[in-house]
């Protein structure tokens, strides 16, 4: 078979994401009202040839342009973000179920949710291989002393945090075995785009954590000096569940299988094609995690995958 019949290509998924401060409020994450808009998102999605993708099982492409990702997010009446996306202090176990940090259900407003269905003849599994996760950076004016995850900070101190180290992506695939598999920068990565560079490097967060005393380093024990209260939650007994995170997909992961007479929601769409499925891609900020500080609210956030024909990565 024709490798590059074979192959899918998303080559090019880019989600640049504008996070806007909503005001000049000081805490971290932590406190409730502080969230932040995100604008229009710059997405073009790609498949290769074999492929085709859709975001209604309606409207169906070979590329997925930023004016109809946003025409779906944002439709009054049927998208699923009408009066717009509030990225919130959440948390997830998974990469898929979220809470608040008080372990209340998450609004679906405060976090990113992107569908994706496909068709095709030909490819049956589909890979993760490529994710590129930056922010730009924001300058921050430290107002006390307090620890982070690279040792002390004195008041007064003029700082770069990117919104990057705080964030976490995921991909899940909705057809078939379901998997997800969620994405966070390395140890010591800047994460960073443009001559802005952080004064800190990444310091991940996985797994069970917690449950954390004040003089937990980062947004954590920030908080407590402002406030001599810990965020709820944050003594949980047992700790608290993160989703586990890779910092690197290797030569891809296994992600989406595509099924053999998929019908979705709509059958019409796929009745000339063999094999059809759903994936689901996810963006949310970690509340828990030590670089989510308030300044973030100021940032952009830059994604970027590529999905290929799991066939074609395999021996």
């Amino acid at each position: 078979m024709n490798q590059i019949t074979k192959k899918l290509l998303l080559s090019v998924l880019t989600v640049v994401l504008t996070v806007i401060a909503l005001g000049t409020t000081t805490f971290a994450w932590f406190t409730l009202t502080d969230v932040a808009t995100v604008q229009p998102i710059d997405v073009q999605v790609v498949a290769d040839v074999g492929m085709e993708i859709s975001l209604d099982e309606e409207t169906w492409v070979t590329t997925l342009t930023t004016s109809m990702i946003n025409d779906f997010l944002y439709d009054p009446i049927t998208g699923p973000y009408p009066s717009g996306l509030r990225l919130n202090n959440i948390t997830s176990p998974d990469g898929f179920n979220f809470t608040n940090l008080d372990a209340t259900a998450a609004a679906l407003s405060s976090y990113l949710r992107l569908p994706i269905y496909f068709r095709s003849n030909n490819v049956e599994s589909v890979a993760w291989t490529l994710v590129s996760l930056q922010s730009q950076g924001v300058s921050w004016l430290s107002d006390v002393a307090f620890a982070d995850t690279h040792g002390a900070v004195t008041a007064g101190s003029n700082l770069v945090y990117v919104a990057a180290q705080g964030a976490r992506v995921s991909v899940r695939g909705e057809t078939g075995v379901t998997a997800t598999a969620v994405y966070e920068l390395g140890t010591g990565i800047a994460g960073n785009y443009g001559a802005l560079a952080p004064t800190r490097n990444n310091t991940p967060l996985s797994g069970v954590v917690g449950p954390f005393l004040s003089t937990e380093p980062g947004a954590i024990n920030y908080y407590y000096v402002k406030t001599t209260e810990l965020p709820l939650g944050a003594d949980a007994i047992g700790g608290i569940t993160l989703a586990t995170t890779v910092s690197t997909l290797g030569t891809g992961i296994d992600v989406l299988d595509l099924i053999l007479g998929y019908e979705g929601n709509n059958p019409a769409a796929y009745a000339a094609y063999t094999y059809g499925g759903r994936m689901s891609i996810y963006l949310w900020l970690e509340g828990w995690d030590p670089d989510t500080f308030n300044a973030v609210l100021a940032d952009t956030v830059r994604v970027r995958f590529e999905f290929k024909d799991f066939a074609t990565i395999t021996p």
